[in-house]
């Protein structure tokens, strides 16, 4: 909880400054200058690694393996039916930021005025994405992996709904985006207590990795199909169609049926 919370914090910072950004130099301009966080980032991650290499660690087997059968043993391939169903529905907030940008140009308000306001309601998403995250985890503490993944997976589908219906107002948009924001917070911070709470200490590398594998792949094809039909068809298909995903997750995890390590 308190790792996924410094992440959505984080994104909180950046949406705001990417906001005075675009108000002062423009979207391009603001672009450009997203890159020096990037570059950063990687000379920080080079000292980090250079640090970390002067240490003694632990020695690494000669050879990696997933482990895929003794994870299917460990019972963790029915727990990964509602994840992979959630993040095939998960696409990249980028989206939710073109539709908010779409419905509040309208009228006097320019495009530059919807951009900033869309990425300030985004920056809301995060904020509570980070307070939602510690609570999260403090109810996973006491076993409720199941129900605080699935409360993540309902807000979600409320979330795409609210984005299916476009309103043109702010406040329903910030709505919208709130529930994505606490979906998320609930949800990914579930997502490895589950895995952590199946398996035993000698596989929970490989669990995890597996996790992180499903994670990245369903969170593409989730934003490249979402992004054609948002294009393609239109945007209320889009969402809805993500949204479905949604519910097949929360009707995976009643399927999965109880299980001790992770009611």
């Amino acid at each position: 909880g308190v790792e996924r919370a410094g992440d959505n914090l984080g994104a909180v910072a950046g949406p705001l400054l990417a906001a005075g950004l675009l108000g002062w130099v423009g979207i391009r301009p603001a672009l450009y200058l997203a890159a020096l966080p990037g570059l950063l980032a990687a000379l920080a991650i080079g000292f980090a690694v250079r640090q970390a290499r002067s240490r003694p660690g632990p020695s690494l087997p000669a050879r990696a393996r997933l482990q895929l059968r003794r994870l299917a043993g460990a019972g963790l391939l029915p727990w990964l039916a509602p994840v992979a169903a959630f993040e095939l529905g998960n696409f990249a907030t980028t989206i939710l930021i073109l539709r908010a940008t779409q419905l509040l140009h309208h009228g006097p308000t320019g495009l530059a005025a919807a951009t900033v306001l869309a990425v300030l309601i985004y920056a809301g998403h995060n904020a509570l994405g980070s307070l939602t995250a510690p609570l999260a985890g403090r109810w996973l503490d006491r076993g409720r992996a199941r129900l605080v993944f699935g409360a993540g997976a309902l807000l979600y589908v409320l979330a795409y709904l609210g984005f299916a219906a476009g309103p043109r107002g702010w406040p329903l948009l910030l709505l919208a985006f709130l529930l994505a924001g606490a979906g998320i917070g609930l949800a990914e911070t579930s997502e490895s207590t589950l895995v952590a709470s199946i398996l035993p200490d000698q596989l929970r590398g490989s669990g995890f990795g597996t996790l992180g594998a499903l994670q990245a792949l369903g969170d593409l094809c989730s934003s490249a199909v979402v992004g054609l039909l948002y294009a393609l068809v239109s945007p209320p298909a889009a969402f809805l169609y993500a949204a479905a995903w949604m519910a097949l997750s929360l009707l995976c995890l009643v399927l999965a049926g109880p299980r001790r390590a992770a009611t």
